[in-house]
């Protein structure tokens, strides 16, 4: 049931969850925690995006329970796909009524047209796609992993269950 309910850890490990405002906007971001150890990873330069258009987001543009069973099961077909390609996971976000994932590749990865077949020619969501080089892995290490406040949030959830 997708990788948001994957991590039974009490420590910071695995993929957790965090609120934050990026670009002045709230943002729920999870991320994969354990990439922090080794990135950047050198065999993965390259950052690619798919970013998704929720159906029914709440006014403050972050996920409805209307849209939660659409979006764990979207996210489940995702990871499914790319689980065998090279391409590591490293993180979404949730704002502005859209789904952001995030992912790492290998240079010669091929990441809009991957993407296009994982949708196929009726797309349950607009979409969007795009890549950059990253080899130093900032999107992660600077937007996606989270800060000193970030990981209190994260520590504070851990205390709690």
């Amino acid at each position: 049931m997708g990788i948001f309910f994957k991590n039974k850890n009490k420590d910071l490990s695995g993929w957790n969850s965090y609120l934050v405002n990026v670009n002045n906007e709230i943002s729920s971001i999870f991320v994969n925690l354990d990439l922090k150890n080794k990135a950047p990873y050198q065999e993965y330069p390259k950052l690619s995006w798919y970013w998704i258009k929720m159906e029914n987001p709440k006014e403050n543009g972050l996920s409805s329970n209307k849209d939660f069973d659409s979006l764990i099961e979207h996210e489940d077909r995702l990871e499914a796909y790319f689980s065998k390609l090279p391409v590591t996971f490293a993180g979404r976000i949730t704002t502005q009524g859209r789904r952001e994932f995030y992912f790492y590749t290998t240079q010669e990865f091929n990441f809009e047209t991957t993407i296009k077949k994982f949708v196929g020619k009726k797309a349950k969501y607009l979409f969007q796609t795009g890549e950059k080089n990253d080899k130093d892995w900032n999107q992660y290490l600077n937007l996606l992993y989270p800060s000193e406040n970030g990981l209190n949030q994260i520590k504070e959830k851990l205390k709690k269950a």
